[in-house]
C-alpha cells in the first residue's frame, strides 16, 4: 500500500500546476489587512512644519541614513488649507534614484522634500 501510495502521491505533483500566488491572496484575513491599514496611516501623520534644508543637507542625511540603515522622517513641500502643517512620513532608505530617493520602496522626489530627521 505504501508504494501505491508513493506513486500516486508522484504522479499528482508531476501534473499539479500551481497558480502561483493569486491563489493566496484570498487567505488575507480581516484582521491582518487591519492592521496593515494602520501601519500605513502610522507612517503618515500631520505635524507642524520644520525649517526647509537645503539639497545638500537633504542629501548628506539620506545617504548617512542608508549606509547606517537608520529610519528617517522626512517632511514634504506638501500645499495644506493650513500653511503651519505639513506631512510626515517615516521609514528606511532602499535605494536611489536619478531625481529622488526611495523610502520602503516609494518613491519621493528631492525637491518635493522639506525637512529629513534620523533616529
Amino acid at each position: 500500500m505504501s508504494e501505491d501510495f508513493d506513486r500516486t502521491v508522484t504522479s499528482f505533483f508531476k501534473q499539479y500546476q500551481d497558480r502561483g500566488m493569486l491563489k493566496w491572496a484570498g487567505f488575507y484575513l480581516s484582521d491582518h489587512t487591519q492592521q496593515l491599514e494602520k501601519e500605513a496611516h502610522l507612517a503618515t501623520k500631520i505635524v507642524s512644519q520644520q525649517a526647509q534644508q537645503s539639497r545638500q543637507e537633504l542629501t548628506e542625511l539620506l545617504l548617512a541614513a542608508f549606509n547606517q540603515h537608520l529610519t528617517v522622517t522626512l517632511q514634504l513641500n506638501t500645499i495644506r488649507l493650513n500653511d503651519d502643517k505639513v506631512e510626515e512620513i517615516s521609514g528606511n532608505v532602499t535605494g536611489f534614484t536619478e531625481a529622488g530617493v526611495l523610502i520602503n520602496g516609494h518613491e519621493f522626489l528631492i525637491d518635493d522634500l522639506r525637512h529629513i530627521q534620523t533616529t
